[in-house]
């Protein structure tokens, strides 16, 4: 607090004032001793307090347009000379009459001492107010006079928001807080907070303006006006415990649910220990039948016995183990290509003897839609298939069971299968549609006594569906029977449809030169290539396949190469080949490559495939390689790039043709490698070397502006964390169809830049 004299005529007022501001340590004080000076501080400082013996009103009027909210106070010889009420008006917030000497100082002691406990007392309620205002409390505050009804004289701003009104609305209007809890009078708890009374309300539960339902603790107090007894104050406090009461029901819900769950599986352990003995007993019994009976009839029966013990033993322990791996988290998929319509039907007809005698008819009705060649988890797919229609058989006594299948595109290499499982059996009711999906339970304890199981079959089915990213419906009718429909997005088998496509016809007029020491390799090898339509020459030494290609430096698109051979090696040959025509070379070798053979694979091989050699694995890296060099060798004709985006190199590159060229190459000659080994990766399941090429991969694609694409590898690399292998296929499909297009236009753009001056 700054406070500032201006005395212009005389100063025996100094003692007084020091007195005055004695021992207070948070104000700063100056004298100024012309009117000068005066205006000259006023225009550098803030002041709290001005004394001034300027009577004028010019000058007075001058001080407060300087400093607004200074407190103003006039020292005056006399007062018949002021026009008091201009005085006031002027600005002034108190005078001190000097002439008489004996009461001046102390007068003015006291007026200062006043205006500094003002100053104070006035800030700290600005701040009290921006506190309440701003309290995460709702409170509002009503006055009544001499026990008339009570208005609303102030509101905070928690209060008006979850009130949803404004402060305007609510002011002045009439509310009795008293009467407003007066039902809540027996949940009151007395409070003493001086001479004050108040009440306390916990857990109130109430319903917002806007809908809300909150639960609160609540204060309501009661002050009277120290200076006016008239006026009584009813302030209300309103603290919000909603989420602490959530939390509170959860940790309730929690415990319930813990102590119904272990009660549940205490259960099922009696009941399982029951189930694994029934089936034990009989095999220990039927086998001591076994050992002493000599009729080839009842050993037939027996041994039948045993087959059904063994396998209702062996389903029971599949289902404990299903239903342990979806609780730790470890149940996971294992995709495969596989013939969708040849399990489905399969596995319909694994059930026809015991549908024929029970008398059911079972029908599978496949639509024109469903895809055949499809790639997901078959074992995962066909265990929820299997449980579905051994249900529906199970529960039904007579009539029918029929299972559809639908399926709709998603999009063009995914499709969404559909099947319904339709039985006119025992059907469910509303209660037991609630917990036909949690383990341990069936509908009712009359069907586990009438029809037996574990009651684990559907809540696995529901975990399996979930990891399919699928989703399964039931619906019932007691007495007439019940629909399950089953819902899970699969991805066509692309390469198998593929390759069935173009096997004979992308690689007619490919000839491929095979350098192998070992004839059966070169026989397998040359039956293969030529099983794809391409022709084989195969030889058994590098030296050979360095004569041949000086030879003929035209006539082969590839060259498979084995690392390991006597003589000249298979990097050694490489490197000629190389420097005579600049092949590809797919190497084929039988050892891990160490870290020494690094730099002189890269330099002189284009691929790696790892003996034994798969078939699949081949074909794509052959097909791969060809159509990469093909790309390499075309003539560009446009720069109208759909894919590329040149700007974007030239500007990363400084518009440098030799660097931007040299990104060209490396990108067309690493980028169709390094897809290769993530596609590699993803067939092997080998989440690591996924996650390891994908990040590999998005700095090759930004370097040349393909943002959109470093995008999708590393969403590859956050499926991969995941283990989330159907997307990660869709994914990938996704790139390389965009690589393809991008390697013939880079190399068009190569050209381009070659013929700029």
């Amino acid at each position: 607090m700054r406070f500032l004299l201006s005395l212009t005529i005389k100063n025996e007022y100094l003692l007084s004032i020091e007195k005055a501001i004695e021992g207070i340590h948070d104000l700063r004080f100056k004298q100024v001793n012309s009117y000068s000076e005066f205006e000259e501080e006023l225009s550098k400082h803030y002041y709290s307090i001005v004394v001034t013996d300027d009577d004028t009103l010019a000058g007075l009027k001058k001080t407060k347009q300087l400093m607004p909210h200074v407190h103003l106070i006039l020292l005056c010889n006399g007062l018949h000379h002021l026009n008091l009420s201009e005085i006031f008006n002027a600005g002034v917030y108190d005078i001190v009459d000097t002439s008489d000497q004996k009461t001046a100082s102390d007068l003015l002691t006291h007026r200062i001492k006043k205006a500094i406990d003002t100053r104070v007392i006035n800030r700290m309620a600005r701040m009290l107010n921006a506190i309440i205002l701003n309290y995460p409390a709702e409170i509002i505050m009503t006055r009544s006079k001499n026990g008339s009804e009570s208005h609303v004289v102030f509101a905070n701003n928690l209060f008006l928001q979850e009130n949803n009104i404004k402060l305007h609305e609510i002011v002045g209007k009439e509310l009795n807080l008293e009467k407003e809890y007066a039902h809540l009078h027996k949940n009151f708890n007395e409070l003493q907070t001086g001479t004050n009374k108040g009440y306390s309300l916990q857990e109130i539960k109430e319903i917002t303006p806007l809908g809300k339902t909150n639960w609160y603790n609540i204060n309501i107090l009661y002050f009277t006006d120290p200076y006016n007894q008239s006026l009584k104050y009813t302030f209300l406090v309103k603290f919000n415990i909603t989420n602490e009461k959530k939390k509170e029901n959860q940790l309730k819900e929690s415990k319930s649910k813990t102590i119904s769950e272990a009660k549940s599986q205490e259960e099922f352990l009696a009941f399982t220990a029951h189930e694994i003995r029934k089936p034990l007993n009989n095999i220990v019994g039927l086998l001591d039948m076994l050992k002493s009976s000599h009729e080839e009839e009842k050993k037939n029966r027996a041994i039948a016995a045993l087959e059904q013990s063994s396998k209702g033993l062996n389903q029971l322990i599949n289902d404990l183990l299903n239903l342990f791996q979806s609780k730790t988290g470890t149940l996971t998929l294992k995709p495969s290509n596989f013939n969708l319509i040849a399990m489905l039907n399969n596995v319909v007809e694994s059930f026809s003897a015991e549908a024929k005698n029970k008398a059911i008819e079972l029908t599978l009705s496949i639509d024109s839609s469903v895809p055949i060649n499809i790639y997901s988890d078959e074992n995962r797919i066909q265990q929820v298939i299997i449980n579905l229609i051994g249900n529906a058989i199970k529960f039904t006594t007579e009539g029918s069971v029929s299972i559809n299948v639908t399926a709709q595109a998603i999009k063009r290499s995914k499709h969404l299968i559909r099947l319904e499982i339709i039985d006119t059996g025992i059907g469910i009711d509303k209660k037991g549609l609630d917990k036909i999906f949690k383990s341990f339970s069936q509908a009712n304890s009359q069907i586990k006594l009438q029809f037996g199981g574990t009651g684990l079959g559907l809540a696995i089915t529901k975990n399996i569906i979930s990891l399919l990213k699928g989703d399964i419906q039931v619906k019932s009718t007691l007495g007439k029977g019940t629909t399950f429909t089953v819902e899970f997005p699969v991805v066509l088998n692309a390469i198998d449809e593929s390759l069935k496509k173009i096997r004979h016809k992308d690689l007619e007029d490919q000839n491929i030169l095979v350098v192998d020491d070992n004839d059966m390799n070169l026989m397998v090898l040359s039956k293969l290539i030529e099983d794809w339509g391409a022709t084989a020459t195969t030889l058994t030494s590098g030296q050979l396949a360095i004569d041949e290609i000086k030879n003929h430096p035209s006539k082969y698109q590839l060259v498979l190469m084995d690392i390991q051979m006597p003589g000249l090696n298979g990097i050694q040959t490489s490197k000629q080949i190389k420097e005579i025509a600049g092949l590809p070379i797919l190497a084929l070798y039988a050892f891990r490559v160490d870290s020494e053979f690094t730099e002189e694979f890269d330099e002189h091989l284009d691929d790696l495939l790892l003996k034994p050699i798969n078939s699949e694995d081949l074909y794509q890296k052959i097909k791969l390689l060809i159509e990469a060099n093909k790309m390499k060798q075309d003539t560009p004709q446009t720069n109208n790039f759909k894919t590329i985006d040149d700007k974007k190199i030239r500007k990363f590159a400084g518009n440098d043709p030799v660097f931007m060229k040299q990104l060209i190459d490396i990108f067309l000659k690493r980028t169709p490698e390094y897809i290769t080994e993530l596609k590699t990766a993803i067939d092997q399941q080998d989440w690591d070397y996924i996650k390891m090429m994908a990040h590999k991969l998005k700095p090759t694609f930004t370097y040349v502006g393909l943002e959109h694409l470093t995008q999708k590898v590393g969403s590859i690399e956050d499926f991969a964390i995941k283990k989330d292998i159907m997307t990660i296929h869709e994914i990938m499909e996704d790139v390389w169809d965009e690589c393809q297009s991008a390697f013939g236009e880079f190399k068009s753009f190569r050209q381009i830049i070659s013929a700029e001056k």
